[in-house]
């Protein structure tokens, strides 16, 4: 018998139908996910561990951190989507579609979720994401042998990412982390998208051919940076050690004050924010040779057009342009090159051998960027 996981329901639904008869249709559907994974914090003192005087202040601190909490990673997405014929030759439809996700104590790498874990409930954040996208699509036929299709999009994303303790340093060692996780701090990513995208359909007797084009304009900015608020490492697995340099009236004079440490903070402004512009056409024909053999090849070009970097940190731009890395490259650090060589040919076939429309053998091959 499978019994369903009581921590995690999905549910939703869909609704559609006419607005005008036979002229303009529409399309709702929402889904929703709530999940709740219980977890255990369990730090690892190893075997018959038995604290000292000099380790009884950070063995107790560690003590009072192990508790249960609840991680959670809920989400919401909807779309709403409206048909319209204008005419038997043109048809428009437009789209709407929004998600939200929000997962409390959800921070981790790796695929899998344990039951326990050694890092404390500060050592964990929020991840949040807000996505909005419209796309319209007009589709008009000009005779029986030529179609094309005009599309637009635009899309926003707003990600989030809060840590429970937003102003601790991080403390790692083989005991167990706790303190800001070292992959947050002041944490926002936004981006958008612009997209226009024509692609032109042309029937000329045994030939398929298709041609288009596309205009991409993209947007991101994010502040982002390890270790914001500063880490201390351990170079050392022995727990006695570990408590008697974290305890505060050990052998150690002041906390942290050991070879055996190492401190890391991130430097910097921790700002990124550029655009970036691409561009592509394609051409395409499928060509029938034969009633039981088609052969398909065709030309892509695609272009991506780099923003200017900011690099007026003079002593550092000067130490890295010009300087020859042990790979043998050089690079210019106020320049970020353009690709515009992207020339990507196509080439397939679908055959079918016993011309039975039983049995179909494919190739396809390609050069891709």
């Amino acid at each position: 018998q499978v019994i369903a996981a009581p921590t995690q329901q999905q549910w939703g639904g869909s609704v559609g139908g006419p607005i005008k008869k036979d002229k303009v249709f529409f399309f709702g559907s929402y889904e929703q996910q709530r999940f709740r994974n219980p977890r255990q914090v369990v730090f690892d003192f190893g075997t018959n561990f038995t604290p000292t005087a000099a380790s009884r202040e950070a063995y107790d601190f560690y003590q009072s951190l192990q508790v249960p909490f609840t991680a959670t990673n809920d989400a919401r997405a909807f779309l709403v989507k409206v048909d319209y014929n204008f005419s038997p030759s043109n048809r428009f439809n437009i789209r709407y579609s929004r998600s939200i996700n929000e997962a409390l104590n959800s921070n981790a790498t790796g695929n899998s979720l344990f039951p326990n874990t050694k890092s404390a409930v500060s050592n964990n954040g929020t991840e949040k994401d807000d996505t909005h996208t419209v796309v319209g699509q007009l589709t008009s036929f000009f005779g029986s042998t030529l179609v094309n299709e005009l599309r637009g999009q635009y899309s926003r994303e707003q990600r989030p990412r809060i840590a429970n303790q937003p102003l601790g340093p991080n403390v790692n060692n083989a005991i167990g982390d706790f303190g800001t996780v070292r992959f947050l701090g002041e944490n926002l990513q936004f981006d958008w998208r612009a997209q226009v995208f024509n692609n032109l359909t042309w029937i000329l007797g045994n030939h398929t051919v298709k041609f288009g084009a596309e205009v991409n304009h993209t947007f991101a900015d994010q502040l982002f940076g390890f270790n914001q608020t500063g880490r201390f490492t351990f170079n050392t697995s022995n727990r006695e050690t570990i408590l008697d340099i974290m305890s505060l009236g050990g052998t150690v004079a002041n906390r942290f004050d050991s070879p055996l440490v190492t401190y890391d903070r991130q430097i910097g402004n921790l700002r990124l924010s550029l655009d970036t512009n691409e561009y592509s056409f394609f051409v395409q024909d499928a060509w029938r040779i034969r009633p039981n053999f088609t052969l398909n090849y065709g030309l892509r070009w695609e272009a991506q057009f780099n923003p200017s970097p900011e690099a007026n940190n003079t002593s550092l731009v000067d130490r890295v342009r010009g300087f020859r890395f042990p790979s043998g490259h050089t690079v210019n650090p106020t320049i970020i090159p353009d690709s515009t060589d992207q020339f990507a040919p196509r080439l397939g076939f679908a055959w079918d051998p016993f011309s039975d429309t039983k049995t179909v053998v494919r190739g396809y091959s390609g050069i891709y960027y």
